[in-house]
This record gives structure tokens, sequence and C-alpha cells, in this order.
């Protein structure tokens, strides 16, 4: 088939892009409304900051003196910068891999929702998996600072996970993690919005999908269709040499 045939298939069955476009977007706006689950997220940040190792009977800092103070500073600022960078690694490993850390998460988490609704029946989750699953926890582009990130389908879970886990990290650099300090950047937010599903990103994907669909049918509706109309047809599938066309008579 040549690229002239296929543009006049095309422009001719135009209107099957036009309702796959239709139909792709009406089915994924139906999905996104009232199939896929609505979703919000919190977040907070907590900055790990390794404590300074002061040589034996030092009771001054760094740099205070002349002759290299200067270097040495550096190099021990440099240190600790590293120090702080592999302790956040190590925080976020121990958050979201260590089952004790998350027991204990999982119960005072629990522990805040029965308080809050007067029910000691109530709770957010019933496992650690579950836990595990709502929430990430890692350093931010490698630095000493961790992003404790959580997507629910409660806003208020979100930030109470953010916060019960952000107190995690404050925990473990005080009880686990000795020689190092952590504190927590702000406080998470309850969403006010949904962050999933996009609508608008569902619509135009849906869409998208529904054109190719009606375009792809067209092209093999195309190649498939067998009928001679013209003598470039027999030209085509024969190869031969027209020698005369007769006209249709009216």
């Amino acid at each position: 088939m040549t690229i002239k045939r296929m543009l006049l298939v095309l422009m001719k069955r135009w209107w099957w892009m036009a309702l796959g476009f239709m139909l792709g977007a009406s089915a994924m706006g139906f999905v996104t409304q009232y199939i896929l689950p609505v979703e919000y997220t919190s977040k907070i940040q907590v900055y790990v900051s390794a404590t300074p190792v002061m040589p034996p009977g030092s009771s001054s800092k760094p740099g205070t003196s002349s002759g290299g103070s200067e270097s040495v500073a550096s190099a021990i600022q440099a240190s600790e910068l590293v120090a702080s960078q592999t302790l956040a690694k190590s925080c976020s490993i121990l958050l979201t891999k260590n089952e004790k850390i998350l027991e204990e998460a999982l119960a005072l988490l629990n522990k805040l929702k029965a308080d809050t609704y007067g029910d000691p029946e109530a709770k957010y989750l019933d496992s650690v998996d579950d836990l595990r699953s709502s929430f990430s926890a890692s350093p931010v582009n490698d630095s000493e600072v961790i992003e404790i990130i959580s997507t629910t389908e409660d806003p208020y879970m979100s930030a109470d996970i953010c916060d019960t886990m952000a107190a995690s990290v404050i925990k473990i650099m005080n009880g686990v993690i000795e020689g190092g300090t952590a504190k927590t950047i702000g406080k998470s937010k309850i969403a006010q919005e949904p962050s999933s599903p996009d609508i608008k990103k569902n619509l135009v994907l849906g869409a998208g999908a529904g054109f190719a669909g009606g375009l792809a049918l067209a092209v093999l509706f195309a190649m498939l269709d067998s009928k001679i109309r013209n003598e470039d047809d027999l030209r085509q599938r024969f190869d031969v040499n027209v020698l005369a066309v007769v006209p249709l008579g009216k």
C-alpha cells in the first residue's frame, strides 16, 4: 500500500479515529471517577546530623588557633557531612526494613487513631506489611535530609504516618545509632486535594490510546481490503500493465 493510498484511507475513515478518541477519553474518565481509589499524599523531612568527634582533652572548637587551623576545620566539616549522609542512609534502611521499629511505629500509629476516636478498637493499619507499603523514606539527593512520603486513601492517616515515622527516626538516632542527632523540618500537612488519580492526565492518556486504536484499525482494515477499485490496484496486485479502461455507464 502506497503512502498516498494510506492517506486517502485515513481521510476517508477519519471518524474511526474521532470515535476512538471520544470512547478512550470517556472510558478513562469513568474508570478514574468511579473505579480508581482516591489517594492523598503527605510528606515530612528530617535533618540528620553526626555529632562532631573532638580529640581527647580538647576543649575548644577546631579552627580557633593559628597555623593550619582552617584546613583542619574544613576537613572536619567535610568528614561530618559524609558521616551525616551515611547516617541518613542507615536511618532510611532501618526505618523501612527493621521489623521491631515498624512494629513500634504501628502500635503508636494505631494508638493515635484509638485516642482520636475514643475507641480502643479503632486502628489505622492491621499489619507491619500494610505500614511498610504505605510510606517511603530516603535521603534527598543523597544528602543528610531524609524525606518521608506517605500516600493512603485517608489524608489524616497519611499525615499521621509521616509524623510517626519522623519520630521513629529521632528514636533511632537516640537509641540505636550513637553519636548523632535528628530534627524534623516543619510538620506534615493534611492534604486538602487528592494526589491521585490525576483525571486530566488520565483523560489525555485515554484519548490518546483511543485515537491510536482507531488509527490502527483503519490501517488494518485498509491492508486487509482486497477489493480492486482502479487501475492502480491492478498494477500493484498483479504486476500487469493496464491497456485500457472502460468507463462505467450512467
